[in-house]
């Protein structure tokens, strides 16, 4: 819901159609404050979820992979899941 409210708030104010979102920075990576951490199959179900109601809201934003800055071996898992 947050994703949507955030991208139809974004053209409503700026007139700008954000092309592409990531739904997880670094998802493996755990911080001292309140964050999330995703598993490959944790992030790859989210993705189904937010693409579903970007579908159901005619949302064209692309939804793209995170990054993950301590190693690609770690990131292939994520892009086998998804």
């Amino acid at each position: 819901e947050y994703c949507v409210a955030y991208i139809r708030l974004l053209k409503e104010r700026t007139g700008i159609d954000l092309y592409a979102i990531s739904l997880q920075n670094e998802p493996r990576f755990s911080q001292f404050y309140g964050s999330c951490v995703h598993s490959p199959n944790s992030l790859r179900d989210l993705i189904k979820v937010v693409g579903k109601r970007f579908e159901q809201e005619g949302i064209q934003t692309l939804i793209f992979m995170p990054e993950d800055v301590q190693s690609m071996y770690h990131i292939r898992g994520y892009m086998q899941a998804i």
